[in-house]
């Protein structure tokens, strides 16, 4: 069943769409697009938009940031030269300052596990090629 309009709603962002909008689902299995959040999000939304089998909905309050999240608003506080490598059982995060003084580059290997280093020439060693600096 659809909720309505302008019901609000907590729900786990699992996908996004095609344009960049995080998808989640309702109690009900209600799908919801919704701007500006990612996977991981658990979050408020006000349906905005309800039609027969999905809807779009306006994040209200986010609850529970994805770790890109945190990642992303942590960089926008931070200054000078830096770069970090998260890792968790399911994700690897990279990012450099925006000036990019600290080097920061990633490779793969043939098996296409993703690595990161400090210097290209680690890829090398590994066994990976480089994918990006």
């Amino acid at each position: 069943m659809a909720p309505e309009k302008n019901q609000c709603c907590t729900l786990s962002i699992t996908g996004l769409s095609h344009d960049g909008a995080g998808v989640g689902r309702t109690e009900q299995g209600y799908v919801l697009f919704v701007p500006h959040t990612a996977p991981g999000d658990l979050c408020e939304v006000r349906v905005v938009k309800a039609l027969k089998h999905y809807g779009y909905g306006r994040l209200e309050r986010l609850l529970s940031p994805s770790i890109e999240e945190a990642v992303s608003r942590a960089m926008g506080r931070l200054e000078g030269a830096y770069s970090l490598v998260l890792m968790s059982a399911a994700k690897l995060i990279a990012v450099r300052d925006p000036h990019g003084f600290r080097p920061l580059c990633y490779g793969r290997t043939p098996e296409g596990r993703y690595l990161v280093a400090s210097e290209s020439c680690a890829l090398q060693a590994a066994g990976a090629s480089l994918e990006r600096e």
